[in-house]
């Protein structure tokens, strides 16, 4: 937003928590105890949806809205650092062989 302040693309910054969704396959005991343990703490998904409904229905009108859980969350913290995004968006944007061969492979399987 910063580079490019006349852009008609706006963002918002959503969490929605953790929403119990099904997880599929067998896992290895020590996962499926952590999944199971987050399942237990995590909303129902119509309770969870709710957030992205509300942002959806009724957008918050700041430059970069944002929200974790429903409720607001601050943008002026370390982890939202200007400085250090700035310095992000530098590095090169490469990936391994593998991980373009798989990226190659997804898209050709979702082409018509």
């Amino acid at each position: 937003m910063q580079q490019h302040p006349d852009s008609k693309i706006r963002y918002t910054l959503l969490d929605p928590s953790g929403v119990r969704t099904s997880f599929s396959g067998e896992y290895e005991d020590e996962t499926a105890a952590a999944i199971e343990a987050m399942c237990a703490a995590a909303r129902p998904l119509d309770e969870g949806i709710m957030p992205v409904m509300v942002t959806l229905t009724d957008p918050l009108h700041t430059p970069l809205p944002a929200s974790m859980a429903g409720g607001p969350l601050p943008l002026d913290g370390s982890a939202f650092d200007a400085e250090d995004t700035r310095r992000r968006g530098e590095l090169p944007r490469t990936c391994s062989p593998s991980t373009k061969a798989r990226c190659a492979a997804s898209a050709a399987a979702r082409s018509p």
